[in-house]
């Protein structure tokens, strides 16, 4: 990121009304199968809640899931093959969605390794409540592969309430084998009342890969629950 962009993005920001704010987040996650066999069975555990979408279903590669609206999900009726894998996107209410561990399964019976967090990086807003004049942050959070070191294109923009949208120069990250990073990348006042939202792609810069996808939301009112009314 180039200090001319966060200029722009910083005026951009304190140009904007507001008092009580909310975060939300998704994450598009893709999960391998290199296992050897094939899988018909995936269990995810977050560190946070999480909720599926679609609602109804299909979840990537399966029909069926149970859990959603817990840190654990588990998902039956479909089948991934060894060398396949499936995108399934999950939702929360906590700005960002990180994985605690995940496995799969073949008629219930585990196959493969207990893996960690799938390497990441992302950005996402800190708070989950403002009140107007108050600062905001966003910050950077990745994560490396068990094993290797990892190295990202992350790809992301900034959409206003009001409609305007501001795409900021992609960040290149690189981290440790097993390693998490966190880092601060601004802070501003948010004074524009609305939905303020991050949306971003992590790319593994050696396969090309898009490896996650989503975003953080920021929903900024009145302090008493009321958006403006449509003039």
């Amino acid at each position: 990121m180039n200090k001319i962009s966060w200029k722009i993005l910083l005026t951009l920001l304190m140009c904007a009304a507001s008092l009580v704010a909310h975060a939300a987040s998704t994450r598009t996650i893709t999960f391998d199968n290199n296992t050897g066999r094939m899988a018909n069975d995936l269990h995810v555990e977050f560190n946070q809640a999480v909720k599926l979408s679609p609602r109804g279903g299909p979840f990537g590669a399966f029909s069926s899931e149970s859990g959603s609206g817990t840190s654990k999900v588990d998902f039956r009726g479909g089948q991934v093959a060894n060398g396949n894998s499936t995108r399934i996107t999950f939702v929360s209410g906590s700005p960002q969605i990180t994985i605690r561990r995940w496995w799969w399964t073949f008629n219930g019976r585990r196959i493969g390794r207990v893996m960690g967090e799938i390497g990441f990086a992302t950005v996402a807003f800190n708070q989950d409540a403002l009140r107007l004049g108050e600062t905001a942050t966003i910050a950077l959070q990745a994560s490396g592969y068990a094993d290797q070191k990892a190295e990202y294109r992350l790809e992301y923009r900034l959409l206003f309430p009001n409609g305007e949208s501001l795409n900021i120069d992609p960040i290149d990250v690189a981290v440790g084998a097993g390693k998490t990073t966190h880092e601060q990348l601004w802070s501003a006042p948010l004074n524009q009342q609305g939905v303020y939202r991050l949306e971003f792609k992590t790319i593994d810069k050696q396969s090309g890969l898009v490896l996650s996808e989503g975003g953080s939301e920021l929903l900024v009112d009145d302090g008493e629950g009321e958006m403006p009314k449509p003039q």
